[in-house]
């Protein structure tokens, strides 16, 4: 019997070690995850935030001449509330809100100087600054934040959105209706659903109606989508192609299905998926047109961003591991592509 109690004990000796042994690893390996998109917003706001003044920030493209666009401000404000940067939040924020537009919507394009070279606002940029402030308004439990996302959704509601509930480009396209598939953000449809004083039905019918659309012109063998479709679904060939606005579908898309468990959204993803994984990793290149050819000899930061969102439909699959790897070793320092690499890691680690 001694001896039975005492292989009993070595027994449970060994799996009480092998236990704490998986919970250490397994504790490094969560704070590695963290500290490397932690550490890399650190990086992308030295490279692409400037403060203006004490109380005010900007995000820049250095390789434009320093301008700033509304959809940089949107990216950066959901970086900031994503990785708790209350300070860098606020600075965004003050920054953002002194370029409303007539209608309460950011101009979308401002010059080195702080001049207005773009005015109207672009939706894109609107969606995710009102979800920024809403996210911000919930963790930091600020009213000022609430009360602004809201104005703001209202103003999305009243100019950004036509009759019909398709999402415009802006708050200056109602007579010229084009749609932009990567504007399109269905994760913030159900958020806005739920904020007091908005329609819950409304935002049911603009998810709905988007959602049918990207169904409807997503290509039935790649899942691709082109970067923008006339009013009357006609595509000119410039636009049929994977280029710089619908390479962010996938990554809107991703997180709606990772709240909603969307059928479309799947479907879609599964088949671009399906497409690179054919492909394989290491001859994929920037850009595809939406039938699958192939319009460069090389790959940039900004399509292995939207690559990886497409594969993280199969979270644990070879190609998803590869391209987060390839993605995270990646060195290219373009504002776009650079704030496309952190927006997935974000979503990918389940913080946007």
């Amino acid at each position: 019997m001694k001896i039975t109690y005492k292989f009993i004990g070595i027994f449970i000796a060994i799996i009480l070690t092998a236990l704490l042994i998986f919970k250490f690893v397994n504790n490094n390996i969560s704070e590695d995850k963290d500290m490397y998109s932690k550490d890399y917003y650190e990086k992308w706001k030295q490279n692409f935030v400037v403060d203006v003044d004490s109380n005010k920030s900007k995000v820049i493209d250095p390789q434009r001449n320093n301008i700033t666009v509304s959809e940089g401000m949107g990216y950066g404000m959901l970086f900031a509330v994503a990785l708790n940067d209350s300070v860098e939040f606020d600075k965004l924020w003050n920054f953002t809100k002194n370029y409303l537009d007539e209608y309460g919507l950011m101009n979308w394009q401002i010059d080195e100087s702080g001049k207005v070279i773009g005015e109207g606002s672009a939706s894109d940029a609107d969606e995710d600054i009102a979800y920024a402030l809403h996210l911000a308004a919930k963790k930091w439990n600020n009213e000022d934040y609430s009360k602004a996302a809201s104005d703001i959704i209202n103003s999305i509601k009243k100019y950004d959105i036509s009759s019909e509930y398709i999402l415009l480009p802006g708050d200056k396209w109602r007579d010229n209706i084009k749609l932009n598939p990567s504007y399109i953000a269905p994760l913030y449809y159900l958020d806005f659903q739920n904020i007091d004083g908005q329609d819950k039905n409304y935002w049911k019918k603009v998810s709905e109606t988007n959602m049918s659309l990207l169904e409807k012109y997503a290509d039935k063998d790649t899942g691709f989508l082109p970067d923008w479709i006339n009013e009357d679904g006609s595509v000119e060939d410039k636009d049929n192609i994977v280029g710089y606005d619908s390479v962010r579908v996938p990554i809107r898309l991703l997180s709606f299905y990772k709240r909603s468990e969307d059928s479309r959204a799947k479907n879609i993803l599964l088949k671009q998926e399906g497409f690179l994984n054919k492909i394989g990793v290491n001859n994929l290149v920037a850009g595809y047109s939406t039938r699958g050819e192939g319009l460069q000899s090389y790959i940039n930061t900004t399509y292995l961003a939207s690559y990886t969102s497409s594969a993280l439909i199969k979270p644990k699959s070879s190609l998803s591991k590869e391209l987060i790897n390839k993605l995270k070793e990646d060195d290219d320092n373009s504002y776009y592509g650079s704030s496309l690499k952190l927006w997935i890691l974000l979503i990918e680690e389940g913080r946007l």
